[in-house]
């Protein structure tokens, strides 16, 4: 089975890098609602948490990044995720052995709890793929970030219409 590291060489960039890239823009850009998350008390087990990425912001501080994230969804998402996660457990393991990162948090008496279901949320995406309608949405967007506005009133089961023309 191939190493995360070695699914990335030759590819956009190497994987450690872009794990690198992308803790160290949860830590500067989203380090206050990390610290609301762990501190946020956990009622049930299967609770989830989510953490907002705004593209727009993304792509001015770390352009590649960026782009990766709208180009390959499925791939750098899930890195992301792993990127998150393993920035929370450094916060829950170190907030008393690196009060350089925690100082400002150092007066909360509250502790820090390491959640297992947390995940990346990206919003503002460029208005290319923005569709006004779920109706909009066409076969050609799988695979692809697409954001749609509204609220779900009903879903039903998807129909496959097949003809044939003879």
């Amino acid at each position: 089975m191939a190493t995360p590291n070695s699914m990335w060489v030759g590819n956009e960039m190497e994987y450690t890098t872009v794990v690198a890239a992308m803790r160290a823009y949860i830590q500067t850009h989203c380090q206050e609602r990390v610290i609301e998350i762990l501190e946020e008390p956990v009622e049930k087990e299967y609770m989830h948490f989510g953490l907002q990425i705004d593209l727009k912001k993304l792509s001015d501080e770390v352009p590649i990044l960026g782009n990766l994230v709208l180009v390959y969804p499925s791939r750098y998402i899930a890195i992301f995720n792993q990127a998150l996660a393993g920035w929370i457990t450094y916060c829950c393991s170190n907030r008393r052995l690196d009060p350089d990162t925690f100082q400002k948090y150092a007066n909360r008496d509250t502790e820090w709890l390491n959640k297992r279901h947390v995940h990346v949320r990206i919003l503002n995406l460029p208005e290319c793929h923005i569709k006004e309608k779920v109706s909009h949405i066409r076969s050609a967007d799988y695979n692809s970030l697409i954001q749609v506005s509204g609220t779900v009133v009903r879903t039903l089961s998807v129909q496959m219409l097949e003809s044939v023309k003879t």
